[in-house]
């Protein structure tokens, strides 16, 4: 899930479902914010290509792989 990529407040936010006041919090947070939008967006970006780029994901899964064969 979300949760799991997203770092609350460092690189994104996560909002309990439902939960409409903060949801709208951040969003107001984040329109008076331009400066907290683009810090956002490079943490979320070095993330995602630090972590998931497919270099990154193909390594992992043949860790997996040579893990659940043994070899």
């Amino acid at each position: 899930g979300l949760k799991e990529i997203i770092s609350n407040g460092s690189d994104g936010y996560t909002v309990p479902p439902g939960n409409t006041k903060v949801f709208v919090s951040k969003i107001i947070s984040l329109i008076d914010g331009q400066a907290k939008i683009v810090k956002m967006g490079h943490k979320a970006r070095k993330k995602i290509e630090e972590k998931y780029a497919s270099k990154h994901m193909v390594k992992k899964y043949v860790t997996l792989y040579k893990k659940l064969l043994k070899i």
